[in-house]
């Protein structure tokens, strides 16, 4: 966990650095040779680089070290000599900036040593504590909790949480022994009426009720080549051939077709009929994002856990670009609401919506804090999007397709779907026609007048057009019936497309033709 220097080599492997612990969280563009960095080994196999407590976190793969991609060129000047590795110094903000991005374990493990070896830290550390937590401040007295009562807060708030979860069922079990003090304590924890996180008062706890459901669609294509028997009677048969199966997820498509159809938005209790797809407003909030970090201050990206938290009459866009300070990025993941904004709950959720948590996994989550062009680009994608995109990102990077440098582009969807023009199917006064001779489909669009003619005494008279009529000398395969998908009939990419045009009859009434001009 002591803090190195390390340079990015030139292995030909490609070095990213990733926003959160994950192998589908690296992000673009990758570091340059020769870029140094300054990290901290955690337990389990990361690295943090080590940067002011302002700035979002930024971790590497500890297999970088192992492969070579990263090599130490420096470290700490009180660590064992190396000397094939220069000196580091470690000044006192270089210090703050450790304690801020190591690992607890880590910190855990100094301290031991520290005490170990000297002695007489551990009084110093002991008057410390009890000069920061035992001694109230002077606005702790202000609110008349008396002048001998601890600090709230005097441990962090995730030993604070950990501390609530451990022994939630005792203090639960000792609360609910009495009816007036079990009904202050949950009104406290009260989220109000515009979470989706209820609250069961009878056990003194949370509870949600959600639905999920899920599209499961794949097409699969089995092809089979089957070669001569080898066949030896009374005694044996061989049947050899060879299989391919493929197998698509349809999923995917209808999931991304799906996030680029018109949506409506709710600001803070503000419904707009804006037609925006989903696509359009996230490609604007990365913009926004970008915006906002090059004028050097921070996004607070809060928008997925509102939607994870909150009905959507109060609150569906709520990102805020804040100063890059520690103060605001605290504020960001506590999810301190704006100014303004008021909400009927208990005291602990009146300014804060966090803690949060994930409606389906029971997850804690919290906003990002972003602070990087990189990290914008990294935001989550609406709706299942997100999940997908993840699942590519991790098999790239174990496929290896990330770091060789491959200018291939994959097809990319637009933010939104456009309604071709030329989509329009058949012209006004002709029908969309279908057949299918030999396993190839013909479309045409047959004039009405034309088949109601060619229908003859009663269909002529009765003003009745049936594609059946159609019967052109030309063609074989099956009866032409009518194509209830009138776009078909659309004059598309001629080479690939079984559209053929628009037909009639001729001006001698018995030979069909093809119209040059559909209205002709």
């Amino acid at each position: 966990g002591a803090p190195q220097q390390y340079k990015v080599m030139a292995t030909g492997l490609k070095v990213f650095a990733f926003w959160r612990k994950g192998f589908s969280a690296w992000m673009q563009p990758p570091l340059k040779e020769g870029d140094t960095l300054f990290l901290t080994a955690h337990g389990d196999d990361w690295m943090e680089e080590i940067m002011h407590e302002s700035e979002s976190s930024r971790y590497f793969p500890a297999s970088y070290k192992k492969m070579g991609h990263l090599k130490v060129i420096a470290v700490p000047e009180r660590m064992p000599a190396d000397r094939s590795k220069k000196m580091m110094p470690i000044d006192a903000e270089f210090f703050k900036r450790l304690l801020w991005r190591a690992d607890i374990e880590v910190l855990r493990c100094w301290m031991r040593s520290i005490l170990i070896r000297d002695k007489d830290i551990k009084p110093i550390l002991t008057k410390y504590v009890k000069n920061g937590c035992d001694a109230p401040s002077e606005s702790w007295k202000a609110s008349g909790a008396g002048a001998s009562a601890a600090q709230p807060y005097c441990f962090s708030g995730r030993y604070f949480s950990n501390f609530l979860n451990k022994n939630w069922q005792e203090i639960t079990g000792i609360m609910g022994k009495d009816k007036k003090i079990a009904q202050n304590f949950a009104a406290i924890w009260h989220r109000g009426e515009s979470s989706k996180i209820k609250q069961d008062k009878g056990q003194l706890a949370e509870k949600i009720t959600f639905k999920k459901s899920s599209l499961a669609a794949s097409l699969t294509v089995l092809v089979r080549l089957g070669l001569p028997f080898i066949k030896v009677p009374q005694i044996l048969q061989i049947q050899p051939y060879f299989q391919l199966s493929m197998a698509y997820n349809v999923q995917t498509i209808i999931a991304a077709v799906k996030a680029r159809l018109p949506v409506n938005f709710t600001v803070y209790g503000k419904k707009f009929a804006v037609q925006k797809t989903e696509m359009e407003e996230f490609k604007e909030r990365i913009n926004r994002c970008k915006k906002c970090v090059r004028s050097k201050k921070a996004f607070c990206d809060q928008q997925w856990v509102a939607k994870a938290m909150l009905t959507e009459d109060l609150i569906s866009e709520v990102d805020a670009c804040m100063d890059k300070t520690l103060e605001d990025a605290k504020k960001c993941y506590r999810f301190q609401l704006p100014d303004g904004i008021k909400m009927k709950t208990g005291s602990i959720y009146k300014k804060e919506i966090c803690p949060c948590f994930d409606a389906v996994s029971g997850d804690p989550i919290r906003p990002e804090w972003i602070t990087t062009e990189s990290h914008c680009e990294e935001m989550r994608v609406p709706g299942e999007g997100e999940e997908l995109r993840r699942a590519t990102k991790q098999n790239d990077w174990a496929l290896g397709f990330h770091g060789q440098g491959s200018t291939t582009k994959k097809m990319m969807l637009g933010n939104t779907l456009d309604y071709s023009k030329s989509l329009k199917g058949c012209q006004a006064g002709f029908r969309c026609c279908g057949s299918i001779a030999g396993g190839v489909e013909k479309l045409r669009c047959i004039k009405i007048k034309s088949l109601q003619k060619s229908g003859g005494l009663l269909a002529s008279t009765f003003k009745v057009g049936k594609c059946k009529y159609f019967k052109p000398s030309n063609t074989t395969g099956s009866e032409w019936a009518h194509v209830k998908e009138e776009y078909r009939c659309s004059p598309t990419d001629p080479a690939n497309s079984p559209f053929d045009g628009h037909w009639a009859l001729d001006d001698t009434g018995k030979k069909w033709a093809k119209v040059q001009k559909a209205g002709a």
